[in-house]
């Protein structure tokens, strides 16, 4: 996936959480995909938990739980 299209809301992300962007720029793709991120990034789970994005992440080997999309 190109990554120019995604970069605009991978800075606004980045400056959002306080996070590197080379990880936002994978949430701005769940995002824009309607998906999720799986990742083992503990850091950023924490950091997204109680905004819009906490539902784009799922932590690595963490089941999905009936309100989790698809």
């Amino acid at each position: 996936v190109p990554s120019s299209p995604l970069a605009d809301r991978a800075l606004a992300i980045a400056g959002t959480l306080d996070h590197p962007v080379d990880d936002c720029f994978y949430l701005a793709l769940a995002e824009l995909e309607g998906g999720q991120l799986v990742t083992a990034d503990r850091r950023l789970r924490t950091k997204t938990t109680g905004t819009p994005l906490g539902v784009l992440i799922r932590l690595l080997g963490e089941t999905r739980s009936r309100s989790t999309p698809a």
